[in-house]
């Protein structure tokens, strides 16, 4: 496998990251907005319901792409707890943020302007992060794994020196 060959494999995970994190996000979101709807009496009419799953899909595809993006950054000789606690770490870090931009939306929407968006994230932005941060950690471990091994393989095969080519 060439390195041209290689880079599609990092691509791939970040597109499956992206695409996890829109779908567990949208499925969020719709739980968020029956709260809103159903849970918080005091909440105004207004398009919460819809909102919600779009809001949750839109922060959890940008949740994805982040930590994609921050993961890549992650050297490539890191060991494969050090790529999991990582990814665990940044897990949390962009559920959260995608937490409040999904609650932030819905209080907007519900006219409730009071900051409990922010109770939110240790309740769900933190555990669904952490989940999601360890499952697509321990995918980049086997993705960097891969990656390794078809390269050493690579380089045991290509002869380096002249006289190993018959010069």
């Amino acid at each position: 496998m060439t390195e041209e060959n290689r880079k599609w494999l990092p691509v791939a995970l970040a597109v499956f990251v992206v695409i996890a994190g829109a779908g567990i996000g949208g499925f969020f979101g719709m739980l968020a907005s029956f709260l809103y709807v159903y849970g918080l009496p005091e909440a105004g009419p207004g398009p919460v319901h819809i909102l919600g799953p779009i809001l949750g899909g839109v922060s959890g595809a940008g949740a994805g792409l982040l930590w994609s993006r921050l993961m890549g950054r992650l050297s490539p000789q890191a060991s494969g707890a050090r790529i999991v606690l990582v990814g665990i770490g940044w897990g949390i870090v962009v559920g959260s943020l995608a937490t409040i931009f999904l609650h932030s939306g819905l209080m907007i929407a519900a006219g409730l302007l009071n900051g409990s968006a922010f109770i939110a994230v240790p309740v769900f932005g933190v555990p669904a992060g952490l989940a999601t941060g360890l499952v697509c950690g321990f995918l980049r471990w086997g993705v960097v794994t891969l990656m390794r091994r078809k390269a050493q393989a690579e380089s045991a095969a290509t002869p380096t020196d002249g006289a190993a080519m018959g010069q």
